[in-house]
């Protein structure tokens, strides 16, 4: 399963930018890192078009049942969404 999708393209250089949906869901994805970094969310503003919806696609491309089970979590405890 390939993660690597969810970008767009912005400006002239079409620099590659995560979509909302995107950066959550990488976000949620390195929560489990050795790192704090990504321990928790402070402030965080979902816009009108977030689409959920996303989650499922990139959860079933996560090989790795432990971290599915975490971000499948995250989303439950923050958000009210999951599997």
């Amino acid at each position: 399963g390939d993660l690597f999708s969810g970008y767009e393209a912005f400006g002239d250089g079409n620099i590659l930018m995560a979509t909302p949906e995107k950066a959550l869901f990488d976000t949620l994805y390195l929560i489990p890192a050795k790192s704090h970094f990504f321990k928790r969310l402070t402030e965080l503003e979902i816009p009108d078009h977030f689409n959920f919806g996303y989650f499922k696609k990139w959860l079933k491309k996560v090989k790795n049942k432990g971290r599915r089970s975490i971000i499948n979590k995250e989303l439950i405890k923050k958000f009210n969404f999951g599997d």
